[in-house]
């Protein structure tokens, strides 16, 4: 959906991606069967979604697993380039 007012997200998150295999890019799964990391190509594709809506920040309240390194630091630069807040808990 379209929200042409909107002025900021607010994103909740644990940081780990959790789509089944088949619908991901890359391989590592975990015991759960549903893959763990984020692939370079889905990192790329947020970037650009955000590029597209410039102006609007993205404030990240992340839970849970967010302190695994790769999940941290993505989530941590999606705050940042948004203009966005960053809390972790």
């Amino acid at each position: 959906r379209d929200y042409p007012s909107a002025d900021t997200i607010i994103l909740f998150t644990d940081g780990k991606p959790s789509a089944p295999l088949s619908r991901r890019a890359s391989a590592k799964d975990d015991a759960a069967g549903t893959d763990t990391t984020i692939s370079n190509a889905e990192i790329q594709r947020v970037q650009e979604i955000v590029s597209q809506h410039r102006g609007i920040p993205i404030d990240v309240v992340a839970l849970g697993n967010y302190f695994e390194k790769d999940q941290a630091k993505f989530l941590l630069n999606l705050s940042r380039t948004t203009g966005g807040s960053f809390l972790g808990r």
